[in-house]
């Protein structure tokens, strides 16, 4: 009698290691966390403090990203730790980690996954850094999960093209690939309006026929940001009919994220709103009502900021089937910029 593999529990939160990175991206959504001047890290004390309450809420998964996670000086140990209490791990990464990084990666097998961030400077316009990022991804693609991720504003019709150029075909075929709109910068003015939505759609739409045409990864999906007001009636059509969107709701790609925890254990409800709504971890904190209180606060906000042209579109909704418009923080960022610091 064969018994049955168990159910990895969907719930994930996020973990960031530090708030050091090695790169400055332009659409780097966490920049307001690494804002400091002196360096933070995680310390392991305080990492296995939120293993522990993760392991007592049933948790199944955890991400572990910063900054640039791999640059922890403890990251192989803490990765250990972490696959002694979750079933799945993931680590977002800009991939100009060490060997020995890569060695500690693989040997989480088919437990890992890993997102390359492929849009940074260094993999798009150095080739020393390139070059080393894609020996990663040779020897990890056929191995364990790999995820490519390439982040645009998709207000041209070449950048994001130009990226998965960049990418060999072999490793494209063994890969999945992550197509994602660059998302908000918290409490920073919103570099786009709604009225450039159908511009967005048609260079996004336009990279996506490209890659299944093209380049045919292993799978591709959709990250954050996608919107139906994007397309026109057929390529929406096309969009659903492959299955490419499955929610248009916060993390699309994550069943029940959480929140995130930083290196200094005060916790955010999404990096957009990283700035508001700022909870500490303890060794009494009950990360479930945590949980639900960010819960509470999103869907005040969706509410509470709700866009007049969403409001009127047919796709308009609160409940998961539906779609409730740009993420909050773009929705505060447009509609109470004077509390940002425009």
């Amino acid at each position: 009698m064969k018994t049955k593999t168990p159910k990895i529990p969907l719930s994930i939160i996020e973990i960031l290691l530090t708030d050091h990175c090695n790169q400055s991206c332009p659409f780097c959504f966490a920049r307001k966390e690494m804002k400091s001047a002196k360096k933070k890290e995680m310390s392991e004390d305080d990492f296995r403090l939120i293993l522990k309450r993760a392991r007592e809420n049933n948790i199944g998964q955890a991400a572990l990203t910063g900054g640039e996670p791999t640059l922890h000086p403890k990251f192989a140990d803490l990765l250990r730790l972490a696959l002694e209490s979750f079933p799945r791990i993931h680590i977002n990464t800009n991939g100009t980690f060490s060997a020995g990084t890569e060695k500690a990666l693989l040997a989480g097998g088919n437990r890992i996954s890993v997102l390359f961030n492929i849009s940074t400077p260094g993999f798009v316009f150095n080739k020393k850094i390139r070059d080393k990022v894609i020996g990663h991804l040779r020897v990890l693609a056929p191995k364990i999960k790999v995820v490519l991720v390439v982040t645009s504003k998709f207000l041209t019709a070449v950048d994001a093209k130009a990226i998965i150029d960049l990418v060999p075909e072999d490793i494209m075929r063994q890969a999945t690939l992550r197509l994602g709109v660059e998302g908000t910068i918290a409490g920073e003015k919103n570099f786009t309006t709604i009225k450039d939505f159908p511009r967005i759609g048609k260079f996004f739409y336009q990279a996506l026929t490209y890659v299944e045409t093209k380049k045919r990864p292993r799978a591709l999906v959709f990250g954050k940001s996608i919107v139906p007001c994007m397309f026109t009636k057929k390529q929406f059509e096309h969009i659903m009919e492959m299955g490419y969107i499955k929610s248009y709701h916060c993390h699309p790609e994550m069943e029940d994220r959480w929140f995130g925890i930083t290196p200094s254990l005060s916790t955010f409800m999404c990096y957009p709103l990283s700035t508001i709504d700022r909870f500490a971890v303890d060794k009494e904190t009950d990360f479930r009502k945590l949980k639900d209180t960010y819960t509470r606060l999103q869907a005040s906000y969706q509410t509470k900021y709700a866009l007049p042209e969403c409001l009127a579109c047919p796709f308009y909704g609160l409940t998961e089937d539906k779609c409730p418009g740009p993420c909050a923080g773009f929705k505060m960022n447009e509609l109470a910029s004077s509390s940002f610091n425009h």
